[in-house]
């Protein structure tokens, strides 16, 4: 996995001053919708010589999605997963 500050270092130096502008409100949103924007971006690169999800992976996504919406889960921002997590290896 690439370091977040290397590739925040990166893509500043390759955006045009129009990307930019967009990319900085983009990056003013929740960690929640970045995710989203992050993971729907990444999707759009995939190319279709890879692998398609089996059933099974299909149906557990379907099921977890279902849970957030009915809000039989509750969820967490990644930087506070991460924080606790190192804390506990601490």
């Amino acid at each position: 996995m690439i370091p977040t500050t290397r590739v925040r270092s990166n893509c500043r130096l390759s955006r045009s001053r129009r990307t930019g502008n967009w990319v900085g409100k983009l990056m003013d949103l929740p960690v929640a919708e970045r995710a989203v924007l992050a993971t729907a971006l990444l999707e759009s690169l995939e190319t279709e010589s890879e692998s398609v999800l089996s059933a099974e992976w299909a149906a557990e996504i379907d099921r977890r999605i279902h849970e957030v919406e009915a809000g039989e889960v509750s969820l967490r921002d990644a930087e506070s997963v991460f924080r606790d997590a190192f804390a506990s290896m601490s």
